[in-house]
């Protein structure tokens, strides 16, 4: 349940929802699985959870948890994003047909010396978002790319 204090110490700063069942075990959003934890630059009840309030001597904060079990996760083989072109199963990734059909039609375009900002205003009039529902840019139509030429160079 989310509130405005810390349920392990009361504190009413650097407040952050936990996820009672993580969100990569199939935990929800629900107030039902979330408790308000505090965090510091010392740590605080929310590092305390997780048995962690230093890096190597240096305090870390939210963010610098968040890249390491991104890190974790990359290491174990395991990505925490859709890439465009696939979707996630437990047994890797696995080919969205119809994403890889567009994302030839990216390479080809690119390949014909067209900018991504052009490819990004064809695949908003196509009405194709991002994976996260989002309209195309530069960064995503590189990135959309470059997972595609890797994977299909290995």
């Amino acid at each position: 349940m989310k509130l405005e204090f810390c349920v392990a110490c009361g504190s009413k700063k650097g407040l952050h929802h936990h996820h009672l069942v993580p969100r990569s075990k199939g935990g929800s959003n629900a107030n039902s699985n979330l408790i308000t934890l505090c965090s510091s630059k010392k740590g605080g009840c929310h590092a305390k959870i997780h048995g962690v309030n230093t890096l190597g001597g240096i305090t870390a904060n939210h963010a610098d948890l968040i890249k390491i079990g991104m890190k974790k996760a990359r290491d174990k083989g395991r990505l925490n994003y859709r890439p465009f072109g696939y979707e996630l199963s437990s047994n890797g990734l696995l080919k969205n047909r119809m994403e890889q059909k567009v994302l030839r039609m990216m390479k080809r375009k690119r390949g014909k010396g067209e900018s991504f900002r052009s490819i990004a205003e064809w695949l908003e009039s196509e009405g194709i978002r991002t994976p996260k529902g989002n309209n195309w840019h530069h960064a995503s139509i590189q990135s959309a790319l470059a997972f595609f030429a890797a994977q299909n160079s290995a």
